[in-house]
């Protein structure tokens, strides 16, 4: 005998089911939350689509050209021309909510559909690189990030960017552009005063890995290339997944605890963030660190990562801030 527990509802599937499990299932791709990256559904030469959580932590789908943006309830209405509530039906089909025993033993693994789509392939990207100006000083600095910081960890500013063979940027001082290297071809670029599309990526390399010591006391594992930097001139070792959405293996966090005597992570207090920190807990035991800004009844610091901590604080208070979670948090080890 098979029913439905609850009524078919929004509610119930988000219950079930995440909306990352959700959405990649319906793109067919791998989830890149963090970059631009091309259309599953058309030839896409240059990247034009992206995801990104609202600030009420809605996942969503943007697609530059205008042809679709939503979130995953919207794209399964698009993709098969139907109604909401049909929408809500081909979900619970599709993911086999349906059909529950009444024991509720359902299974929870269901088998990935595969789309008759072109599958994602890295795209090219080729750059032209120039000499730092006062801009890119104005730019760095506040954040407590030096030229000498930058050339370490292979950061250069762009004069151009070609995808695939086609020039997709050229240098504007409204418009600054920046590409971080992590090995031959692979690249991310940085447009820091856009709003959208700031990231163009061709690598899934985590970020600081090989800047990394064989041994140390603390490792942080946070959200961008640039708290990494900063971190690094505190003496603090550091890496970032390319996204917040990806996490390094099993094996490289084994390896990882190893090397280091306290690992911690350090994302934003938003959605994404906190879910990332709580996976990181439950599957390694990591220890979550926030930069709270007052939500929940917490202390409201001003800034939602610590480069924008030191933008707002400056170079002592943050000292002060990393010296307060070391007491806080890490007992020196036995010698």
């Amino acid at each position: 005998m098979y029913q439905l527990q609850e009524p078919l509802s929004v509610n119930y599937i988000l219950h079930n089911f995440d909306q990352e499990q959700l959405m990649e299932y319906y793109l067919g791709v791998p989830l890149q939350l963090e970059g631009a990256f091309c259309s599953p559904f058309r030839k896409d030469n240059n990247p034009s689509c992206s995801l990104f959580y609202t600030k009420n932590g809605t996942l969503y789908f943007k697609d530059f050209t205008g042809i679709f943006s939503g979130d995953v309830f919207s794209l399964v209405k698009y993709l098969y021309s139907c109604s909401f509530h049909e929408c809500l039906n081909i979900i619970a089909k599709d993911f086999n909510l349906l059909q529950t025993q009444v024991n509720k033993t359902r299974a929870k693994i269901i088998e990935k559909k595969i789309y008759p789509t072109p599958t994602k392939t890295k795209c090219n990207i080729q750059v032209k690189r120039r000499k730092w100006s006062y801009g890119d000083k104005k730019y760095w600095e506040p954040y407590g990030i030096t030229s000498e910081l930058l050339e370490k960890f292979d950061v250069k500013a762009l004069s151009n960017v070609w995808v695939n063979g086609t020039c997709i940027y050229s240098h504007k001082e409204k418009d600054p552009g920046y590409v971080y290297k992590f090995g031959k071809d692979h690249f991310k670029i940085y447009f820091p005063t856009r709003t959208t599309n700031r990231f163009l990526s061709n690598t899934s390399r985590i970020q600081g890995l090989n800047y990394l010591p064989k041994k140390g006391n603390v490792l942080v594992i946070t959200k961008s290339y640039k708290d990494v930097i900063l971190l690094n001139s505190y003496g603090i070792s550091a890496i970032a997944p390319q996204s917040e959405s990806s996490y390094p293996s099993k094996d490289i966090i084994s390896d990882l605890k190893e090397r280091f005597y306290k690992v911690f992570t350090l994302y934003d207090f938003d959605y994404a963030g906190v879910k990332t920190a709580s996976k990181a807990r439950k599957l390694y035991g990591i220890q979550p660190l926030f930069i709270t800004n007052g939500r929940f009844n917490t202390y409201n610091r001003k800034a939602k990562d610590i480069t924008d901590y030191y933008k707002v604080h400056g170079r002592e208070n943050t000292r002060l801030l990393i010296e307060m979670a070391k007491s806080k948090y890490i007992r020196k080890p036995n010698k």
